[in-house]
């Protein structure tokens, strides 16, 4: 039972929208794809945990303030069992542990992905001792790529490989219980609780000439057609009205320009032209209250 469905972070959005209107510089592109891999794994993640059963009460991606220190949660299980922290990495090849740091067979450090569970763990339990629940933490680390191989790991390491997925949902279905009416109210506490974290600019200047235009496919971010009042993507042949497209590019168009006023001619030209003004103007003035008069007007 889903209470938070997983969308792409506000900086893996921006980085996407970039990537199909630019030439991302080379670190910044292999940055990016890390992003995009990452999510991926995520997605599979949720995935496979709809299919368990029972199901937990879940909160996939939740960020908290917790004793002045930002902490974001892939997933939340909310169960009568106590409450489940999971860590999804999608990484590929082959990996060594040695002492608490992590390699590849290489020999390159990595940022170890034990390290980051456990401090989100512990602020973790401070959250539960402030919200005075005397409940366990069941903190794993999971790994979704059945490519991914980790040398010298200890046995009493919490992670779940890929081998040991199937596993974990058949001793799930075996030992847990049904959520009930107390984990539906400690997972709306939580969600009260979830904050926004800034996230460090790591984007390439950019400008408004520098982009290209046009309205994006949401399903496969090919440039669509527009063909009379609708738009069709000649990559995936996904079908929407010229409204939802333009509200799409809209919301693309604050994403990467926050502080820039949107006018009729600008979400055109950003749309690609080719729009009637009426059009937009109404599109505008249906979703956003109006600021100005004649060719100084704007909308927030």
């Amino acid at each position: 039972m889903i209470k938070k469905k997983r969308r792409p972070s506000p900086e893996l959005q921006l980085f996407r929208s970039l990537n199909l209107r630019s030439s991302l510089p080379p670190k910044e592109k292999q940055y990016y794809h890390h992003l995009e891999k990452g999510f991926e794994g995520e997605m599979q993640f949720d995935d496979w945990a709809s299919t368990l059963n029972p199901q937990p009460v879940m909160i996939h991606d939740i960020s908290f303030e917790i004793s002045h220190t930002y902490c974001q949660l892939d997933s939340l299980w909310i169960t009568p069992q106590g409450i489940y922290l999971f860590e999804v990495k999608q990484y590929e090849g082959d990996f060594y542990v040695k002492d608490d740091s992590w390699f590849t067979l290489y020999g390159k450090e990595i940022k170890s992905p034990l390290l980051q569970l456990r401090k989100n763990e512990s602020l973790l339990r401070q959250l539960m001792q402030q919200l005075q629940w005397d409940v366990p933490v069941h903190a794993f680390l999971i790994f979704m790529n059945p490519l991914f191989t980790l040398y010298h790991a200890s046995p009493d390491m919490p992670i779940l490989f890929p081998s040991q997925i199937e596993r974990f949902r058949q001793n799930w279905k075996r030992d847990s219980l049904p959520s009930g009416e107390k984990e539906e109210g400690r997972t709306a506490l939580l969600l009260e609780r979830g904050t926004t974290i800034p996230f460090p600019s790591r984007t390439p200047p950019y400008t408004f000439t520098d982009l290209q235009k046009g309205i994006l496919c949401a399903e496969c971010f090919s440039f669509m057609k527009k063909e009379k009042r609708m738009l069709i993507c000649p990559g995936c042949q996904t079908a929407v009205s010229r409204d939802q497209g333009v509200l799409q590019s809209i919301e693309e168009f604050r994403r990467l320009f926050p502080d820039e006023k949107l006018t009729t001619n600008t979400i055109i030209e950003w749309c690609g032209g080719g729009l009637p003004p009426r059009s937009v103007r109404r599109i505008l003035t249906t979703n956003f209250q109006i600021r100005g008069r004649g060719k100084h007007a704007y909308y927030q």
